[in-house]
């Protein structure tokens, strides 16, 4: 192993959260433009 593994785990973990974030994010927009739809009715 080198000292660059432990860094390329946690790059990859940042990555990770990144895409999970993006994911949580739209799946938000898309909770409230539903329920703002379902608002204005």
């Amino acid at each position: 192993m080198g000292g660059r593994s432990p860094a390329h785990g946690e790059f990859k973990n940042v990555q990770n959260v990144q895409f999970i974030l993006r994911e949580a994010n739209a799946a938000a927009k898309d909770f409230l433009a539903h329920n703002s739809e379902k608002l204005r009715k």
